[in-house]
């Protein structure tokens, strides 16, 4: 970080106790991101990452600059920069996020929940978002209709995902009545389709099998190709590749001698599940976003 006024901002988020004591700093930096907007610098997500990342790493300094960004419409393309950020530290998270909103404007929150949804926040944060609207706010009636929505919505596009993380014991909102009748109501579609009859007439043939796998393999290069173009680790690792390898062997440096050491290789991979409507309607699925990032119905 090479400009003194991030790497000011950045101590400073870094050493704030908690969001009031980091106040002026978000604001400062919500300011320099329109500066750089303006101007037109395309590098100024790359500029502020660190101090994003920062921010991404306290839920209660998230939740109150989320706040101040994406319900503004000069702050929204830092507060989804904001939203990526949190989205990766949360993309494997096994439950639901929850975020005290007690300090948070009712309005504000109610719309960042909306636009969470509408940018394709990570699973855990935007329905950890939801429930937490449910359970700080449970006398208001606009919070009501609004998690209404947003469950619905949720539970229409991450069937599975969604009772995958309210199921789990590490779940925060395991006694909330809105996240059990959620579980329920999951658990009972996911019964009813199972219980559907597989039909061989409406199953691919061979020749679409193929053909989809050849898409799946275009769309998977594409996905590493730009991971790669992006990735730090290639600034600072060495890349080999091996084939049907269990173990490799590598020289290890020690003073003046120079030793072998072998090192088992596995498998790592990550899985996310994607809105169900993108994959069958996609016109429909960014359409119904928009509608969501516009906030709620008046």
């Amino acid at each position: 970080m090479n400009d003194d006024i991030l790497l000011n901002l950045y101590l400073r988020l870094d050493q704030a106790k908690d969001a009031a004591s980091a106040s002026a700093a978000l604001d400062e930096l919500a300011q320099w991101a329109r500066t750089q907007l303006a101007s037109s610098n395309k590098t100024w997500q790359q500029d502020v990452r660190d101090c994003l990342y920062v921010i991404a790493g306290k839920d209660a300094l998230f939740a109150a600059a989320i706040t101040r960004w994406l319900t503004r419409d000069d702050g929204i393309p830092l507060g989804k920069a904001l939203s990526n950020t949190i989205s990766v530290r949360y993309l494997k998270h096994n439950a639901a996020v929850g975020f005290d909103l007690k300090e948070i404007d009712e309005a504000c929150a109610i719309l960042v929940g909306y636009r969470l949804c509408a940018t394709g926040a990570a699973l855990s944060v935007a329905l950890g978002w939801i429930l937490s609207l449910a359970r700080d706010f449970p006398q208001s009636d606009a919070v009501k209709r609004a998690v209404d929505t947003l469950l619905k919505y949720l539970a229409d596009e991450y069937p599975s995902a969604s009772l995958r993380l309210l199921r789990t014991d590490a779940s925060p909102f395991k006694d909330l009545p809105i996240a059990q009748k959620m579980v329920d109501t999951l658990t009972k579609q996911d019964a009813a389709v199972a219980a559907l009859p597989s039909l061989r007439e409406f199953a691919m043939t061979p020749k679409m099998r193929l053909l989809l796998a050849s898409l799946k393999r275009s769309e998977e290069r594409e996905i590493f190709a730009h991971a790669k173009e992006h990735s730090i680790l290639q600034l600072i690792a060495t890349e080999f590749h091996f084939k049907y390898s269990k173990q490799v062997v590598v020289e290890m440096k020690l003073g003046d001698q120079v030793k072998e050491t072998s090192m088992a290789m596995q498998g790592h991979s990550l899985s996310v599940d994607l809105p169900q409507t993108e994959a069958t309607d996609p016109l429909f699925g960014k359409r119904r976003r928009h509608i969501l990032g516009k906030g709620p119905s008046k």
